[in-house]
């Protein structure tokens, strides 16, 4: 049995669009928030070091690869991170970077609590540093991750020229 044409066309003046409209709207929302994220949000960037330990001075310094000690200056914030042999949670410690020595390879940390407790690298412990070098956004990451941005080298990359060596 077909159907009659006066039912069809009431169904279809019944049936409204609005709830693709209101999904619509929702999504269109969720897209913009997203995109704002995109371009405005600071994301950090951070170098962490290779290891901790105290110099004969008794000064706390980090070790460091040579590209990222390019980036730490001294002043910028750091965070002390000492793991214990056990599976006990890491000790956390606020801490700055007080001086990076020329051709050491290493930047002394200073810390910046005063009641330090025991520290756990004396019963064996490891310790990492993290330094904040640069506050970026999402879409400057990756632009420079991608080698499309102009004005900086991308993250973990090396940043000097190469040399212009001739084979004969």
């Amino acid at each position: 049995m077909s159907l009659q044409f006066s039912r069809s066309t009431r169904s279809m003046n019944i049936d409204s669009y609005r709830a693709s409209q209101v999904g619509l709207i929702v999504a269109s929302l969720l897209m913009l928030l997203l995109i704002g994220w995109f371009f405005f949000a600071r994301v950090g960037l951070y170098e962490i070091s290779q290891e901790v330990a105290f110099d004969e001075q008794g000064r706390l310094m980090a070790s460091f690869s040579p590209e990222s000690l390019e980036r730490i200056q001294p002043g910028q914030p750091a965070v002390l991170r000492f793991y214990s042999p056990g599976n006990q949670p890491p000790l956390t410690i606020r801490a700055m970077v007080f001086d990076t020595p020329a051709d050491t390879g290493r930047a002394e940390i200073l810390v910046m609590s005063e009641d330090l407790p025991k520290l756990p690298m004396a019963e064996g412990g490891k310790g990492q540093v993290e330094v904040e070098v640069d506050s970026l956004s999402p879409f400057t990451l990756v632009m420079r991750a991608t080698g499309k941005y102009v004005g900086s080298s991308p993250p973990g990359s090396n940043p000097s020229p190469q040399s212009n060596e001739t084979v004969p």
